[in-house]
């Protein structure tokens, strides 16, 4: 439990130091945003991945629901991420405003995603704390 609380902790501060980041002068913010979104997404997908298959047995037993989501997940957020990054590199190539509109587009998917990714990494620590874990 301690490696997934100290986990959490550096996942917290990477997304602090994310969202606080300052853009260096003469760079886009669209860009550099979506770019730190993006690896920071990967980041959270990777740990909520690993949390679900070091408590595979706790999950399963405990909260199947949130294994089966978190097994969908895996299917999609790969593409989700390919899918932003390709959205990315189109902007950053031609920044037009459908462009630009286009990478709106897949950073809400990537974010809501995130958020269902930060709902399950939470009920998974809550059930593994309870239980001892």
């Amino acid at each position: 439990m301690k490696t997934i609380q100290r986990s959490l902790a550096c996942l917290c501060l990477l997304a602090i130091l994310n969202a606080c980041a300052s853009v260096a002068p003469g760079n886009d913010p669209v860009l550099v945003n979506a770019q730190r979104t993006a690896r920071t997404a990967h980041t959270s997908f990777d740990f909520l991945f690993k949390i679900e298959r070091d408590n595979d047995a706790l999950v399963r037993q405990n909260i199947p629901a949130v294994h089966t989501a978190v097994n969908e997940l895996r299917r999609k957020a790969p593409k989700a991420e390919a899918d932003l990054w390709g959205a990315i590199e189109t902007y950053r190539t031609n920044r037009t405003a459908d462009n630009k509109a286009n990478l709106n587009t897949y950073l809400a998917v990537i974010q809501n995603l995130l958020d269902v990714a930060a709902s399950y990494t939470q009920q998974i620590q809550t059930k593994a704390k309870a239980k001892g874990h």
